[in-house]
């Protein structure tokens, strides 16, 4: 049987610059108040520690491809200066990685009805490259937003040790949905990590997103407008 995966960022939940701007800005002020209140620094290298472990993070995330957490990037720009973690280092990343929990992303337009025509005809199961909030944080996230319950899996990318477009993920995903890879459908907005991921995995790929030259199996605007693209493609299964 067929089965879908998901991405979680810019098909069901809003990738939108303006919560993403919040949650920057309020991590970083929250860091230097952090680490001069603890008595480790002043403003000006708290601010630079911060850079320091985004940027750990951004070379593990795009050119290792995995998620190293936010608890290690921030002792690693500690680390850098000649620090070790202050007396409420714990609390201050368990407060960085609950963030999301106080501004919850928006569900797109269309997921709801699209996820329940998906899951009435087959698994469905959600695929995600996690960044700073953990899966545990996001599984909430999802819970508060009556998701979780709609999808039969969720696979995160800190959970398995590897994010897309490795193929840990999407052989994870299938393995939850009780499918080979090769019977595995999956939709997402990144041509760079869900359209060459999910093909090198062996499955099928439909690109989210308009106008834009794609190697995928099918494009389409939204998850509600891809759910006919999914039923064309498990014909040629």
């Amino acid at each position: 049987m067929p089965a879908v995966s998901v991405a979680l960022w810019g098909a069901i939940l809003a990738d939108d610059e303006p919560r993403r701007a919040r949650e920057r800005d309020w991590r970083r002020q929250k860091v230097i108040h952090t680490l001069v209140r603890d008595g480790l620094c002043h403003a000006a290298m708290a601010d630079e520690i911060w850079q320091l472990a985004l940027h750990h993070f951004q070379v593990a995330w795009h050119e290792q491809h995995h998620t190293p957490g936010v608890a290690w990037c921030l002792g690693e720009g500690l680390a850098a200066h000649g620090l070790r973690p202050g007396p409420t280092f714990d609390s201050l990343i368990g407060e960085l990685e609950a963030r999301a929990l106080d501004d919850l992303p928006a569900v797109l337009p269309g997921v709801r009805e699209a996820l329940t025509a998906l899951t009435d005809r087959f698994p469905v199961g959600i695929l995600c490259d996690v960044q700073i909030t953990p899966a545990p944080i996001l599984r909430d996230c999802l819970d508060a937003l009556d998701l979780l319950s709609v999808v039969d899996a969720a696979v995160f990318s800190d959970e398995v040790g590897a994010s897309k477009p490795l193929r840990t993920g999407f052989r994870a995903i299938a393995g939850e949905l009780g499918v080979p890879l090769t019977d595995v459908i999956h939709i997402g907005p990144s041509e760079a990590r869900d359209v060459v991921g999910a093909q090198a995995a062996g499955a099928r790929a439909i690109r989210l997103g308009s106008g834009e030259a794609t190697a995928a199996d099918a494009s389409a605007g939204s998850l509600l407008v891809g759910v006919q693209w999914v039923s064309d493609l498990v014909d040629v299964l």
